[in-house]
């Protein structure tokens, strides 16, 4: 169960099903209109954000227009790690949606009356955060997985190892069992009692270019098609520093090294596109109704990681440091494809009159139809994703979001407000954990939860709309594992909150 979380303690660090996880997780996307209203608006229409949600809802427009949408994110993250807790920040500018869409109107009475063509961006995903905790760890020190995964080495062999065994050998962490074989090998850290300062970082975005179409018969039935290509950036850097304060390891005659602290630094970038297509339909039986329905395709993911792991061990009484030598440790690539799963969307709005509407989304996916495969493998690493495949069947759920969002008009002006649930990607006992102070068995919440409101004000050939969005969400991560099934590794359990400030300015023609 614990293995998902443990951020990739292997060679080929990042590819996993935390990268699954992490890439098919997307959020309320497009307009400050469309995210003031908790993205409620896949039977809305007349808006770019159609282009993600239901294409057909391009139909709706009477006029062409062009708009852009510029934000704020300040983010934090609140953690928990054994006793110790800690709290981090960071902030970006960037840009959440752009676009433009062509209307020709037929001005005809009934039949084929319109078309719309449009093209621009949305951004789906924002993984920007920090995070900074220190503890101290009675039970192990991570000396104690390098020690796991060393195990059937001979010290010839660590020589010549990139991975994890040589880097940690290299550094002094690991020392052959006075008990045991050539290849039996032993922590140089045993027994824990060693503080533990935690440091991970994350950056990156996902943008959605989209080509769409979509028309209008009898201002009935409005249909469209869309073409999705994603752009997707990440970086994930983690750093564990690991110390002797109390000097116990010094003074322990059990341990055969003068331990006084280590560095551990891993670092990884991935870099990819990815294609997908929506198809989408509004119906307005009633002038008051529309309701929604839409299929967005399996997203197929080319992406490619760049991985740098080091590993630096430090000892009382002595000037040195030990770690590989800079001309050994290398970065390392990793290609390869990632799929996610169908996403099965509908909806429905109801008119208030002129006072404004209400509107509603459920998404409904099977996040069990996600997949990695070997793209393209260095020749000393290949892997057939096969334990990965199988982590995803047995943990992943099938899982759904809902939408519920509101705008009410006074004259010119318009307010909104929303909220919004993103369902879990893993089933419910994956979500569970050991809380280290109460001694007691807890559950992270696994939805993601948005609050929105905003405000707009619309003229004839322009307007602007105002928007905030307050997303909270929690995640549990494992820095190390231990091969022990009794033994316990600490989990960070975080509370990532981000307050986003957006605002659209539109022009139509």
């Amino acid at each position: 169960m614990l293995m998902l979380f443990g951020m990739g303690i292997t060679f080929s660090s990042a590819q996993n099903e935390m990268d699954v996880m992490r890439y098919c997780q997307t959020t309320s996307a497009g307009s400050a209109r469309s995210q003031a209203m908790g993205g409620a608006f896949s039977a809305v229409g007349a808006d770019f954000s159609s282009t993600y949600l239901n294409p057909a809802g391009l139909g709706l427009y009477r006029k062409s227009e062009i708009m852009l949408t510029p934000g704020v994110k300040v983010i934090s993250t609140g953690s928990n790690y054994l006793d110790g807790t800690g709290r981090d920040g960071a902030s970006n500018f960037g840009f959440s949606n752009f676009g433009y869409v062509y209307t020709k109107d037929f001005n005809r009475e009934s039949g084929f009356k319109s078309y719309n063509f449009a093209i621009g961006f949305n951004q789906i995903a924002n993984f920007n955060r920090k995070i900074d905790v220190t503890a101290f760890n009675p039970y192990n020190s991570v000396s104690q997985t390098f020690a796991d995964k060393a195990q059937g080495f001979t010290s010839a062999a660590l020589n010549t190892n990139y991975g994890y065994p040589g880097l940690a050998f290299q550094a002094g962490m690991i020392i052959q069992d006075p008990n045991g074989g050539v290849t039996d090998w032993v922590p140089a850290v045993p027994g824990g009692n060693v503080e533990q300062r935690v440091q991970y970082g994350e950056t990156g975005r996902q943008n959605e270019w989209n080509i769409a179409f979509s028309g209008n018969v009898d201002d009935f039935l409005y249909f469209g098609a869309s073409v999705g290509i994603r752009d997707l950036k990440y970086k994930q850097e983690k750093f564990l520093l690991e110390s002797d304060p109390d000097n116990l390891h010094y003074q322990d005659v059990a341990d055969s090294t003068t331990f006084n602290y280590m560095d551990y630094y891993d670092v990884f970038t991935t870099r990819g596109t990815g294609f997908n297509a929506r198809f989408g339909l509004i119906l307005r039986p009633v002038d008051f109704i529309r309701v929604g329905m839409s299929v967005q395709t399996p997203t197929v993911y080319d992406l490619r990681d760049n991985y740098y792991t080091q590993i630096v061990g430090h000892f009382d009484n002595d000037p040195n440091s030990y770690q590989m030598p800079d001309d050994l440790n290398l970065p390392g690539q990793f290609s390869y494809r990632m799929t996610t799963p169908f996403t099965f969307t509908t909806g429905v709005m109801a008119m208030i009159g002129k006072m404004g509407f209400v509107s509603a989304d459920v998404d409904l996916m099977d996040y069990t139809g996600s997949s990695l495969k070997v793209n393209n493998s260095p020749g000393n690493i290949f892997t057939t994703f096969q334990n990965e495949n199988k982590n995803i069947q047995d943990m992943f759920a099938f899982s759904y979001n809902y939408r519920l969002g509101a705008e009410f008009r006074l004259n010119a002006l318009r307010f909104r407000g929303g909220y919004a649930s993103y369902g879990s990607v893993l089933k419910n006992e994956f979500l569970e954990y050991y809380e280290y102070t109460s001694g007691n068995l807890t559950k992270i919440h696994g939805n993601r939860r948005l609050i929105t409101g905003g405000i707009g004000f619309k003229q004839k050939s322009y307007y602007l709309d105002v928007a905030f969005v307050n997303d909270v969400s929690q995640d549990r991560q494992l820095f190390y594992t231990i091969a022990d099934p009794a033994g316990y590794a600490p989990e960070l359990i975080n509370k990532k909150t981000i307050n986003s400030i957006l605002m659209t300015i539109g022009f139509t023609f």
